[in-house]
């Protein structure tokens, strides 16, 4: 009941705008929280859809956008006819809020709508209606391609077989609630589905689904309720039942009961009892009331408006309070719909858009609505005052309602970093006009935002004044410098001056410390401003260390190889060692005590002669054929690649 559309909740014809209705309370639901019309009772909540204004979501969650709001506002109208006219032109809509959220261009009125709206006074489902023979034509959403249906043949363009129902079937009384009427053919847009159609449409099925099952569920019930043989065994219904009873029940003359008030000090037969006072009670204590005094509840199905018993309240009762009746007397209430004026409070609009009131005013045609246009610094069409301010407007009352013409001047707003569509609406919000349009680089903004504005940001100019604007059609090109071999410092500043950017690796290599060995963006070829090239740097050769005595022990090759390994060069020397066996390695001599030597760096392998001679005249000879024997200073070196 808290979805049900107005319509439905009286009995009145249905139609798709029907499930536009409830499809819009859910969206209000999901964008508040909570449902716009709640109470006691399932009674009581239909009465509100039919009567009550809903609060604005925007006064719940202010957050709410302008659009998006006044699309919820229009789906959840009183009035078939003043609702979307199908989900099309509702889709539309929500693409729309989309791309301009704060976009006021929701259409509230009859322009366009169908002529045939809901009648409060008529129950179609008792008017011995059928359904009508119009060709429907089944068009969704558009397809992407005529091979994505069977037969090859676009959904939007196969229509169901307009055949006609038998005369005697078109005459059959309806009594599984109201049939709906088939919706007139809808052009599909010209456009292919997309990823948000698809959305909507799997939500729309599963809200289709719960509809059905709930349109199933009440004409089940509505059977059993109209089924005469089911009237007369009928037991009190449950605080929760919305009923509709048949044209004989409502029309059927009441029990025939005679009937006295009691007088004073009289005494009541064992078979008799008094009236209680019914008014004001909701349903289950009407009755209990009625139990305790040994009368019978009667659901007569009878609603009616009233100033002076909220909506679900007894607001008539068939005899008179303190009336002598019989026991077991069936007792008719009359049940409040509550009061079909408007209660209104401006509190609540004070301060917002005209259109969100006109959506609540639009529901109350019988009022006489006056919009005083009043000169103001507000925004323009913002609600400044009411007369009155609150109160209920029934029928023919006059409400005043004091609206901002607009302030005459205001300030520019900063529209760069936009797209042209998205300028043009935003202007438009503080009632300015897009000029000329044109195209520059831009290093700032990227393609197709606005990139300059002819009025500064926050310049005072008078409303429906022109800007112009420029489009970035994206940063110049510029020639990639050639750099190799410049310093890092000389390489930066080279590129700086032609309007890129440089950034740096650092490797060894055997080129001077900051020198520029390699660059990623070819010399020559055209870039965009301010792209990055690469620039890779030498940090000169690679530093080695060694530790003197790391090879003491080795043999001459074993040594010539580790030195080698290390990317050293080296020599063959000679010295007496007591302790180092003659042939080994006793050291490595190395430059600058072995600490932050470089690729390339000569060493010497000191070899071991044995120990030092006692006495030299003693010492052997030296063999002549030694130096044959020493390996040349670099015939074993490779350089290290």
């Amino acid at each position: 009941v808290h979805y049900i559309s107005p319509e439905q909740a009286r009995g009145g014809y249905c139609d798709v705008r029907s499930d536009i209705y409830s499809l819009g309370i859910t969206m209000y639901e999901m964008a508040t929280g909570r449902v716009p019309f709640d109470g006691e009772t399932t009674v009581a909540v239909a009465i509100a859809h039919m009567n009550e204004a809903p609060a604005r979501p925007s006064a719940i969650d202010p957050q709410i956008p302008i659009a998006l709001e006044q699309i919820i506002l229009k789906c959840i109208q009183k009035k078939p006819e003043m609702r979307y006219n199908n989900c099309s032109e509702l889709i539309v809509d929500l693409r729309q809020a989309i791309v301009t959220p704060q976009k006021d261009f929701v259409k509230f009125g009859k322009e366009g709508q169908d002529a045939a709206a809901d009648d409060p006074g008529t129950d179609f489902s008792r008017q011995g209606q059928s359904v009508t023979n119009d060709t429907i034509r089944i068009s969704p959403f558009p397809q992407k391609s005529a091979d994505s249906v069977q037969g090859n043949t676009p959904a939007h363009q196969r229509e169901e077989n307009p055949r006609r129902r038998p005369a005697a079937e078109q005459k059959q009384p309806q009594q599984q609630g109201s049939r709906r009427r088939a919706a007139a053919p809808v052009p599909p847009e010209e456009q292919p589905a997309t990823a948000f159609d698809r959305v909507l449409v799997f939500f729309a099925a599963l809200f289709g689904a719960a509809i059905l099952g709930m349109v199933i569920f009440i004409g089940v019930s509505m059977s059993r309720i109209l089924n005469p043989s089911a009237i007369a065994a009928q037991t009190p219904l449950p605080e929760n039942a919305v009923t509709q009873v048949t044209e004989e029940l409502t029309t059927r003359e009441p029990e025939q009961v005679t009937t006295e008030m009691a007088s004073e000090g009289s005494t009541l037969a064992t078979n008799q009892t008094t009236m209680p006072l019914l008014l004001g009670h909701n349903l289950d204590e009407t009755r209990q009331m009625l139990a305790d005094a040994g009368l019978e509840y009667k659901a007569s199905g009878s609603y009616a408006y009233s100033d002076d018993y909220p909506a679900g309240t007894v607001c008539k009762q068939q005899y008179a309070v303190d009336t002598v009746v019989p026991k077991g007397t069936s007792v008719k209430v009359t049940i409040s719909k509550g009061s079909d004026k408007l209660q209104f409070d401006s509190a609540g609009y004070i301060g917002a858009s005209r259109t969100a009131l006109e959506y609540i005013l639009n529901s109350y045609d019988t009022l006489n609505v006056v919009w005083d246009v009043v000169e103001s610094n507000s925004k323009k069409d913002t609600i400044l005052s009411t007369e009155p301010a609150s109160g209920l407007l029934g029928p023919g009352d006059t409400l005043v309602i004091h609206v901002s013409s607009g302030p005459s001047t205001v300030e520019m707003p900063d529209i760069r970093g936009y797209t042209k569509e998205q300028a043009i609406n935003l202007l438009k919000q503080y009632d300015l006009n897009i000029g000329g349009v044109g195209e520059n680089y831009s290093d700032v903004y990227g393609v197709g935002e606005v990139c300059d504005q002819s009025t500064p940001v926050g310049a005072v100019v008078s409303v429906q004044s022109y800007v112009d604007i420029n489009i970035s059609i994206g940063p110049a090109s510029v020639e990639v410098p050639y750099v190799i071999g410049m310093s890092e410092v000389q390489a930066r500043e080279t590129l700086n001056g032609g309007q890129l950017s440089a950034e740096f690796t650092y490797i060894a290599d055997a080129a001077p410390s900051g020198q520029v060995i390699s660059q990623d963006q070819p010399a020559g070829s055209w870039i965009r401003k301010w792209n990055v090239v690469n620039l890779v740097v030498s940090t000169g050769p690679q530093q080695i260390s060694l530790d003197p005595e790391s090879v003491t022990g080795m043999t001459q090759d074993q040594a010539a190889a580790f030195v080698i390994q290390n990317g050293l060069q080296y020599t063959i020397g000679y010295d007496t060692n007591p302790w180092v066996p003659a042939g080994m390695v006793i050291r490595l001599d190395l430059p600058n005590w072995g600490v932050n030597m470089h690729q390339g760096d000569i060493v010497t392998i000191v070899i071991s002669t044995g120990p030092p001679a006692a006495d030299p005249a003693t010492a052997p000879a030296a063999d002549p054929n030694a130096a044959a024997q020493q390996p040349a200073a670099t015939e074993a070196w490779q350089p290290q690649q």
